[in-house]
């Protein structure tokens, strides 16, 4: 019998596009999940366990190029909901 709070995992998608910089590096939850171009696209699993509420943390940073090092982080939170 499944939790009264479950959900199937989904995949959620990251997108970048980069410029003054030869690539990226992607961490999830501080740490490092690859090493990618400056363009680019990656699918990840993103598990829901049985608690009411699950977050991860993506991050990525420029490598390369020029200038100074430059990141963004996103927080992604799935809220899961009793059933009614």
């Amino acid at each position: 019998m499944d939790a009264p709070f479950h959900q199937d995992a989904r995949d959620i998608i990251i997108a970048w596009q980069v410029t003054g910089a030869t690539g990226v590096q992607l961490y999830m939850d501080g740490g490092l999940y690859g090493n990618y171009g400056p363009t680019g696209t990656q699918q990840l699993f993103f598990s829901c366990e049985t608690k009411p509420e699950q977050s991860h943390d993506y991050k990525l940073v420029t490598t390369g190029g020029s200038g100074a090092s430059a990141s963004r982080t996103l927080k992604i939170t799935a809220t899961n909901n009793p059933p009614t």
